[in-house]
């Protein structure tokens, strides 16, 4: 991921159709006070010169969230983090197979599911998915000691109901 910031070496020449940004403003005076980044996924898509902020969806032309290549490079700071001809689409199921640099995921709050991408010919981590079965094991060995609990908790509380103790003593 490479940061191209306001006097770079970088310059808009260098930025290609299909390269995606995380994007902020440059200077306060760019950001339009509380609400800079309302209605903003700080997502930018490029194509045909010009940088497309993601939250209203790939495409859709409005001057607030849109900037030519040259305003971008001056007026935002930019972070890219792919390109889409490197990338395809994939099921975000399938997150713990592969290693972070294998994925792109463009979820934002306006579009929470569907923006999930793996790198072209990426092959599975078995790293990452050793990590992630473990994790599931940590977890499914928590709900199991938590259930156990729960199981003598329960048989406890019957004993006491049919020896007949006090109700005070009995927790349900």
């Amino acid at each position: 991921m490479d940061t191209i910031e306001k006097g770079a070496a970088m310059g808009a020449a260098e930025i290609q159709d299909g390269d995606i940004f995380r994007w902020s403003y440059a200077h306060e005076k760019d950001a339009h006070g509380a609400y800079a980044y309302w209605c903003k996924s700080r997502i930018a898509v490029a194509g045909n010169g010009v940088l497309h902020d993601t939250y209203w969806g790939l495409g859709r032309d409005q001057s607030s969230h849109s900037w030519s290549y040259d305003v971008a490079v001056e007026s935002l700071l930019l972070e890219r983090i792919g390109n889409f001809n490197d990338f395809e689409k994939a099921p975000e199921y399938r997150a713990p197979y592969f290693a972070d640099a294998d994925i792109l995921n463009l979820n934002h709050p306006n579009a929470p599911r569907g923006n999930f991408y793996t790198r072209k010919g990426a092959e599975p981590c078995r790293k990452r998915m050793l990590e992630h079965a473990c994790s599931k094991l940590r977890d499914a060995q928590s709900k199991l000691h938590s259930a156990a609990y729960g199981v003598e908790f329960a048989a406890r509380q019957i004993q006491k109901i049919e020896d007949g103790r006090p109700v005070s003593e009995i927790s349900l």
